[in-house]
């Protein structure tokens, strides 16, 4: 099992935490979850920052349960 937080990535005022197998499950369920809950904050990386560049550096935060 492996996980991503919303802390992992420097909010540590959101408690969510995206599990999941593969890298691919936990990249799309916290995706979905910052595009619904934290809107301006997908937009503010958007602005210095690929939508691919997110996803990596995503990626390199997820760690093993």
């Amino acid at each position: 099992m492996k996980s991503l937080s919303c802390a992992d990535l420097g909010d540590a005022s959101c408690h969510f935490v995206a599990e999941g197998q593969t890298d691919e499950e936990i990249l799309g369920k916290m995706k979905s979850h910052v595009t619904e809950v934290h809107p301006d904050k997908m937009t503010e990386m958007a602005k210095t920052m690929t939508e691919d560049q997110i996803m990596e550096m995503m990626k390199s935060k997820i760690k093993a349960v």
